[in-house]
């Protein structure tokens, strides 16, 4: 039985989830209400720069780190909309 998220797969925000189902039937990803405003017009740059904004107010990020953080957070949105489920 798999437990609810606790908070958002994005931004960290534990308010109003709302769950995506994975073709991996173990697996959810969970967004808050403006994350998943933004998933679901598709602006997938959007939800980098909102899941970057939010990490940097927890931890500090330096200049040179911006870019490989960047990638690593892309990375994460690719595969997110890679293996998610989406209601045709």
């Amino acid at each position: 039985m798999q437990s609810k998220s606790a908070c958002c797969d994005f931004c960290g925000d534990s308010e109003n989830l709302q769950q995506y189902p994975t073709a991996d039937g173990a697996l959810n990803w969970y967004a808050c209400a403006d994350c998943a405003g933004i998933i679901d017009d598709g602006t997938w740059n959007q939800l980098i720069e909102r899941s970057l904004a939010a990490y940097s107010l927890i931890r500090p990020i330096a200049d040179g780190e911006r870019p490989i953080l960047r990638e690593h957070v892309a990375q994460l949105v690719h595969a997110f909309r890679s293996f998610r489920l989406v209601a045709v």
